[in-house]
C-alpha cells in the first residue's frame, strides 16, 4: 500500500527545456535558446558564467550556481559528450520560471 504522504521527486530541467516551457507560457511561436535562458539565469542573479580554456586553448562556458540559484537548480553529474569524464552541469526546477519570465516578454 502506498503512503499518501509519498512525493515524486521533480526532475531539474536544462535551460533549453526551460526556454521550451516559457516560450509556451507566453505564447511564443519559437522556444527561447538555451544561451538567452542563461543569460537571464545570470542577470538574475541564480548563477555567474566563468569562461574557462581547456588545455588545447578552447574557450568555453561554464555555469555555477549562486546561493540564491541553489534554492531552485542543482549541479547534476554527466559524462562530457565525446569524452571519457564527467562534468558537473547546471539544471533547474520549474519554479526558477516565475524568476526569470518578465525578461522576455518583451
Amino acid at each position: 500500500m502506498l503512503s499518501s504522504n509519498m512525493t515524486v521527486a521533480e526532475c531539474p530541467l536544462s535551460p533549453t527545456k526551460l526556454g521550451k516551457l516559457i516560450a509556451q507560457r507566453l505564447d511564443l511561436d519559437k522556444p527561447i535558446s538555451a544561451r538567452r535562458v542563461n543569460e537571464a539565469l545570470v542577470q538574475a542573479g541564480l548563477q555567474i558564467a566563468e569562461r574557462v580554456t581547456n588545455s588545447k586553448g578552447k574557450t568555453k562556458i561554464e555555469y555555477q550556481l549562486t546561493e540564491r540559484g541553489e534554492h531552485h537548480g542543482r549541479l547534476q553529474m554527466e559524462t562530457a559528450q565525446n569524452h571519457s569524464k564527467t562534468v558537473y552541469i547546471v539544471r533547474w526546477f520549474k519554479s526558477v520560471i516565475t524568476l526569470i519570465i518578465d525578461e522576455f516578454k518583451n
